[in-house]
């Protein structure tokens, strides 16, 4: 099964949608690669830290439009933990795999479509919702309590909690 990207994945970053579409390939890419049941530690190396680095730029990226665009503290600190709490597991996760157990690769691909599809469609479509409200003159604390109910129901994949 592919990540598809379609129309709703949008944020109206041309930057940020263009990294988004990129990483979907990266992990359909990696897909590709779990499915071809060749697997080596050789490429899963390759493989791994192709879609690390650039999540991790990516990251930075986002948290710098974020500043940028005057996000409240609170949410930018939140995004920012998100995003680290993310790298970690699937650090933690790619120290798991074993090509002796095709099912660990699976896991790892499943994980990273679920959580890019959940994270995008939540946290930063509601970052580009409270960037919105600031830019139509509202201010970033009263922004982020503006969606803030959205927010709560896309962190429920996460350990975090507004």
């Amino acid at each position: 099964m592919a990540f598809i990207w379609d129309e709703s994945f949008v944020t109206g970053y041309v930057d940020i949608d263009d990294q988004h579409y990129h990483l979907i390939n990266l992990i359909n890419a990696f897909g590709d690669f779990v499915k071809s049941g060749e697997h080596s530690e050789a490429v899963i190396k390759i493989v791994f830290d192709e879609l690390y680095e650039y999540t991790s730029y990516h990251f930075k990226e986002e948290e710098t439009v974020m500043e940028l665009e005057g996000i409240a503290p609170y949410f930018l600190e939140l995004h920012i933990n998100i995003h680290k709490e993310f790298l970690s597991k699937v650090k933690q996760m790619h120290e798991n795999v074993s090509i002796d157990e095709p099912a660990t690769l699976q896991n790892l691909y499943d994980f990273l479509v679920h959580w890019l599809t959940n994270h995008i469609l939540g946290i930063d479509k509601n970052t580009t919702a409270q960037i919105n409200a600031i830019k139509n003159g509202c201010d970033a604390e009263d922004a982020f309590l503006v969606v803030r109910k959205e927010i709560n129901k896309h962190l429920k994949h996460s350990q975090l909690s507004i």
